[in-house]
């Protein structure tokens, strides 16, 4: 059930940040951050984390897929795999963020500053909801079958 839980929160929070960030008002200008290939929606929203069209579009699409997940479906097995998805995205993107190579996505993504530190944050709790709660799960599932053998 944690794990509906993460699905239904996360899918809301990243619904949010990628809804609020396509208002001007809380974007700084793109000067002096790097120049993309895509400036299309360019600025820092909030002071704090680089974003074009790309993240805005990813954290939409991502929170829409969590609020999806977390129905009313009895399984919980939906929202395990989004929250492995979300840990292996959001790794992907804040081992991208980290070298100047790669941190503007080949200049197409912005993922350096905030936004590593961001990702990674988000890896965490969904690599936790993804992997160690269906872990728990599982082992308590095995545990009850165990005692309605015995």
């Amino acid at each position: 059930m944690k794990e509906k839980k993460f699905a239904f929160i996360g899918g809301i929070v990243m619904l949010i940040i990628g809804l609020l960030a396509f208002y001007p008002g809380l974007n700084k200008s793109a000067e002096g951050l790097p120049d993309l290939n895509v400036g299309a929606s360019y600025g820092v929203f909030l002071n704090v984390l680089p974003m074009n069209i790309f993240n805005k579009l990813s954290f939409i699409f991502l929170g829409l897929a969590g609020l999806a997940v977390s129905g009313k479906e009895r399984s919980n097995k939906p929202a395990i795999k989004y929250a492995r998805w979300v840990f292996w995205i959001m790794c992907a993107f804040t081992l991208f963020g980290l070298f100047r190579q790669t941190n503007t996505l080949f200049g197409y993504w912005p993922l350096f500053g905030g936004e590593v530190l961001f990702h990674a944050v988000i890896a965490m709790f969904a690599g936790y909801f993804g992997y160690n709660a269906a872990a728990r799960n599982t082992l308590g599932n095995q545990r009850n079958e165990k005692k309605m053998v015995s």
